[in-house]
């Protein structure tokens, strides 16, 4: 499974910092949220809580790994009265892929919270 506990003696033979981290999970989206600036702000905010939980600052963090979800319900979307943001399932998963790694680039600081609608119009170009 993609969610193994890593045990709280793990550590890294080579580091001098040892090996620290952190599983976690955004809420379930509703699949017209999938690879939206909603998706990104709670991939943020869920990447901010795990940071600040193991105790390290967003530069200390070389790795972020996600599982992103994919948009596959067109039908469910549409009867919902909502517009899914493809209406292919490959494209769904890059556009979610594209939301994790805006909301992961918040949460480490490289883009401000505010600018996350900008960074995910970007992707649409």
């Amino acid at each position: 499974m993609w969610e193994p506990q890593i045990p709280p003696d793990a550590v890294t033979i080579f580091s001098k910092t040892e090996l620290s981290a952190a599983v976690g999970h955004t809420r379930t989206f509703a699949p017209h949220e999938i690879g939206t600036d909603e998706q990104a702000r709670q991939v943020s905010a869920t990447v901010t809580q795990l940071i600040d939980q193991i105790h390290v600052k967003p530069e200390q963090v070389n790795l972020v790994l996600i599982k992103c979800p994919s948009s596959d319900k067109l039908q469910a979307i549409r009867a919902r009265g909502k517009v899914p943001i493809t209406a292919d399932t490959y494209g769904s998963m890059a556009k979610s892929r594209y939301a994790a790694a805006i909301g992961i680039a918040a949460a480490l600081g490289e883009i401000q919270e505010c600018d996350i609608p900008d960074a995910m119009a970007k992707g649409e170009q």
